[in-house]
C-alpha cells in the first residue's frame, strides 16, 4: 500500500486495522490523527456495508474520545449521524447530528452540510418537535 493511501482503505481486515494503527500512532500531531481517523471512517463508509459503517462509528468514537480536535467535531458527528443512519439507529443519529450543530456554533469556520441532514431525519421521522 502506498504511503498515501494508508487512511484511505476500504476493506478493514484485522491487519487493516493494525496497519492503521500503527500508522495512526506515528503521525505528526492530534489534528493529523483525527484527520486521519475521520476520513478513514468517510472512505469505510462510503464502501456501503454494515460491519465497514459499524467500523467507521468507531473510528469516530476513538476520533472524539482520543484526539477531538475542534477542525474536525463537527464533521466527526456528522459522519456518526449518517453511520448511524444507515445502521438504523436514527435517534441516535438525531443526536449526533445535534452535537454537529453544537460544534459548528463553536467554531463556525469548520462548517458542514449537518444542517440540511438533521432537518430530513427530523422531517421523515415526522419529529415536530423538532
Amino acid at each position: 500500500m502506498t504511503a498515501a493511501k494508508w487512511f484511505r482503505r476500504t476493506t478493514w481486515s484485522p491487519a487493516d486495522a493494525a496497519d492503521f494503527g500503527a500508522r495512526l500512532e506515528r503521525s505528526r500531531s492530534a489534528f493529523h490523527r483525527a484527520q486521519y481517523l475521520r476520513i478513514q471512517a468517510a472512505h469505510l463508509h462510503e464502501a456501503g456495508t454494515h460491519p465497514l459503517a459499524e467500523a467507521a462509528l468507531g473510528l469516530l468514537d476513538q476520533l472524539l474520545a482520543e484526539w477531538p480536535d475542534e477542525s474536525q467535531l463537527s464533521s466527526a458527528h456528522m459522519q456518526r449521524a449518517e453511520c448511524l443512519i444507515d445502521l438504523g439507529r436514527p435517534e441516535e443519529a438525531l443526536a449526533a447530528y445535534q452535537a454537529a450543530l453544537a460544534a459548528r456554533r463553536v467554531s463556525p469556520n469548520f462548517g458542514n452540510d449537518a444542517h440540511h441532514g438533521f432537518a430530513e431525519l427530523a422531517v421523515a421521522l415526522r419529529r415536530d418537535d423538532l
